[in-house]
């Protein structure tokens, strides 16, 4: 198993999706997926929809562009 990353974050993966950055970022943080406060922060810093062009907000993988 990874390091840091319990067995229910496993389960919750990719059930995080949120209406904004700032809900997703939250959603992960309450579902186990984030726990270091450093991650969160330097999530709510880069908002998803500058990099993602579809659904940025949706938490699977995605592919990224530059605008």
């Amino acid at each position: 198993m990874e390091e840091g990353v319990t067995s229910e974050a496993r389960r919750m993966a990719w059930r995080s999706h949120g209406k904004d950055n700032a809900d997703m970022v939250a959603k992960l943080q309450s579902n186990g997926i984030i726990r270091d406060e450093r991650i969160v922060k330097a999530m709510l810093a880069v908002d998803r929809k500058h990099y993602s062009k579809y659904n940025p907000y949706i938490d699977s993988p995605q592919g990224m562009f530059l605008m």
